[in-house]
């Protein structure tokens, strides 16, 4: 798949130092990011915190 090459090469830049930023949709491929992601709902920056805590509220109690 050419977004796993891609990513392989990115991967390749921050090897050698780089900061490598990527804004996706594609869940997949954020789910196999090695770095920091960060998430943006509603124009608020979300922290890995946020997400966890409303990932775990949405599956204990079906709230979403």
């Amino acid at each position: 798949e050419s977004a796993a090459v891609i990513l392989q090469l990115l991967h390749r830049f921050h090897d050698r130092g780089a900061t490598v930023v990527v804004a996706t949709h594609d869940k997949a491929l954020i789910a196999s990011a090695t770095g920091r992601v960060l998430q943006i709902r509603q124009g608020r920056l979300e922290t890995p915190a946020d997400i966890l805590s409303k990932r775990i509220t949405t599956e204990l109690y079906s709230v979403r």
